[in-house]
């Protein structure tokens, strides 16, 4: 399981790595970072920086906006 780590910001490292090593182990020729939706620079900014950022909320988000429908 790639979504490890005590808080989502490790969680999220986690993935990337994981990412990173299925695309070198697939021999992908560029690098699995490409996503349809954008994030704007305020907003990584927003999450990185020192603000009080609710990472449950935000986690709760990203489940459910990565269900799929199983038709």
């Amino acid at each position: 399981m790639a979504f490890q780590g005590s808080s989502l910001s490790e969680r999220l490292v986690s993935v990337l790595r994981r990412r990173l090593i299925d695309a070198e182990r697939l021999n992908c020729e560029s690098r699995p970072l490409w996503s349809a939706v954008t994030v704007e620079p305020e907003d990584a900014a927003a999450f990185l920086g020192p603000q009080n950022v609710d990472e449950s909320l935000i986690e709760q988000l990203l489940f459910g906006l990565t269900l799929r429908s199983v038709a």
